[in-house]
């Protein structure tokens, strides 16, 4: 998003923290739609530092696009209305979905929406995470709790469960956790947004999964999100 004026058009209720929705326009006078999740907006949380949130979105993002997977909206961090916050493109959708509506038909994408979870140790993953375009393209969203130094997953896709994950995706971790030792690029961008335990551990997980390759049993009793939706 080449970005020049972040306008807010109404505040979404749905939600523990402040999300806004409006329209940034560049230079050549285009409009994008998009979601603004400002600082200032988040509550505090016991188990995450305090005014982070916005920025692990944004990490979130770099790491998918270093994988190549999951598909998470293009997001960026600026300042706003409110201050300093995540903004990411907004993704039109043509049906409301969510995990238990979209399982039969999108296995492929939910495998690794699966991975991806454990790899950037996503506490909420709820059920309604999930945007089905109108291209029948799989979106993921809301990854603002995550990174934690702490293994918290919470997620909704028990389903994958003693899976092997497909060599294909194994590359493509291996790839990553390259670029996160060695790549000075990816390295200097992500290593000021976290902490350094919480870099580490986020290494530490992929090189897990790299040589564990199965999709692991959670408990279902504390790696569930609250609600499911």
């Amino acid at each position: 998003m080449n970005l020049n004026e972040l306008l807010i058009s109404h505040q979404i209720l749905a939600g523990s923290n402040k999300v806004f929705s409006g329209t940034v326009n560049n230079l050549n006078k285009e409009s994008t739609e998009v979601i603004y999740k400002p600082q200032a907006g988040e509550k505090p949380l016991i188990d995450f530092l305090q005014g982070t949130l916005y920025i692990r979105e944004f990490v979130s993002y770099l790491i998918s696009q270093t994988l190549g997977w999951p598909n998470i909206p293009e997001t960026i961090i600026r300042k706003g209305p409110y201050g300093i916050g995540s903004v990411q493109r907004l993704i039109k959708y043509k049906n409301q979905e969510n995990y238990f509506s979209l399982l039969n038909n999108f296995p492929n994408e939910l495998i690794k929406i699966a991975i991806f979870d454990l790899v950037v140790n996503n506490a909420d993953r709820k059920g309604g995470h999930f945007i089905l375009d109108c291209n029948n393209i799989l979106w993921s969203i809301d990854h603002g709790l995550t990174f934690h130094h702490i293994f918290k997953v919470r997620t909704v896709i028990f389903d994958f469960e003693g899976e092997k994950i497909p060599k294909i995706l194994l590359n493509d971790l291996s790839n990553l956790l390259e670029q996160l030792t060695n790549g000075e690029c990816l390295i200097n961008k992500i290593n000021p947004l976290i902490t350094n335990s919480e870099f580490a551990a986020l290494k530490n997980r992929i090189n897990f999964l790299i040589n564990n390759p199965y999709i692991p049993h959670l408990n279902p009793f504390y790696n569930v999100p609250t609600p499911l939706i």
